[in-house]
């Protein structure tokens, strides 16, 4: 059996420190979880349950940021992600954790990205992201399309 790591590294350091009685434990941050759990995918095909992980990220990520900073306050840094036509919260989540990552580790992302997007050469990735988490494959594809765009 092998084990990728690509990203635990970063992950690990960009953690959150959580103190839960008495004892100090380091917290993944979300968006590391999602673009591990994809990665973890393409390594294995056969966990489709880190799709359902992927997905729960993806469609409850403004429960894991601070909404008013970031998306309603007087300088939200990122209300721009209400701008796309039709607007859809799905991918806004999935915009703002390729935003996280790239803050956090922008070249580690870009290789889990790259590394996903071969392994989705043909949308077999986005045909089982469906089908797994009961999506339209096309609302699938357009998750999928957010979460491995490129920033620069």
């Amino acid at each position: 059996m092998t084990l990728n790591v690509q990203g635990f590294q970063l992950a690990y350091e960009d953690a959150v420190e959580v103190s839960i009685a008495g004892t100090v434990l380091k917290v993944i941050r979300p968006c590391w979880l999602a673009m591990l759990k994809l990665k973890s995918y393409t390594d294995n095909p056969g966990r489709t349950k880190d799709l359902i992980d992927v997905f729960f990220v993806i469609d409850h990520y403004f429960d894991f940021i601070d909404q008013e900073k970031r998306l309603y306050g007087p300088e939200a840094t990122d209300a721009d992600v209400f701008s796309s036509e039709p607007f859809a919260t799905r991918i806004a989540g999935a915009i703002l954790i390729v935003r996280d990552c790239h803050i956090h580790g922008g070249c580690t992302l870009r290789s889990i990205q790259t590394d996903i997007r071969n392994f989705n050469i043909d949308d077999r990735l986005s045909l089982v992201f469906a089908r797994v988490n009961s999506l339209a494959q096309k609302e699938a594809q357009a998750m999928l399309n957010a979460i491995l765009r490129p920033l620069d």
